[in-house]
């Protein structure tokens, strides 16, 4: 009879650990959820400040008060044009257009089918997209719809 005794005994559950086990992980993916917006919305901040810092300075290189090398340039631009950074690989955008698009660079949809593989329906969404943002992007039918050319009219 004693054995039966112990089973039960080796059974039984801590329920007020189990409860104060939850409640501390609840606690804690709330913690780090919040601590994830905090970063995201101050990498967003830092990147908007850099952004208007660039678009304030690229004018005087342009004038030629400021000598810049070929990479300082580069970087600028980029930093100046939210289109060209991509934190992870290659941007649509850039599939598109290419490493470095700039006002007046054109892209016909057959150009756009062999580069990306996707549908035109899919390039029409994103250059809504891209407009909303402030990238204007010209669609020029053609009578052959492979010969429709997408043209960057305004970046932003």
């Amino acid at each position: 009879m004693e054995k039966n005794v112990n089973a039960k005994v080796e059974n039984q559950k801590n329920e007020h650990a189990a409860a104060a086990d939850a409640e501390k992980a609840a606690k804690f993916k709330a913690q780090k959820a919040e601590a994830a917006k905090k970063f995201k919305e101050r990498k967003a901040a830092e990147a908007k400040s850099l952004e208007e810092i660039a678009k304030e300075i690229l004018p005087f290189v342009e004038k030629g008060t400021v000598k810049l090398t070929a990479d300082q340039l580069a970087l600028l631009q980029k930093l100046a044009n939210p289109a060209l950074r991509n934190a992870s690989g290659t941007s649509f955008f850039n599939k598109v257009f290419g490493d470095s698009p700039k006002v007046g660079d054109s892209v016909k949809l057959i150009d756009y089918f062999n580069n990306t593989g996707k549908a035109k329906a899919d390039l029409d969404k994103y250059v809504k997209q891209w407009a909303e943002k402030g990238t204007i992007v010209e669609v020029k039918p053609a009578a052959k719809l492979v010969d429709t050319v997408y043209t960057i009219v305004k970046l932003a």
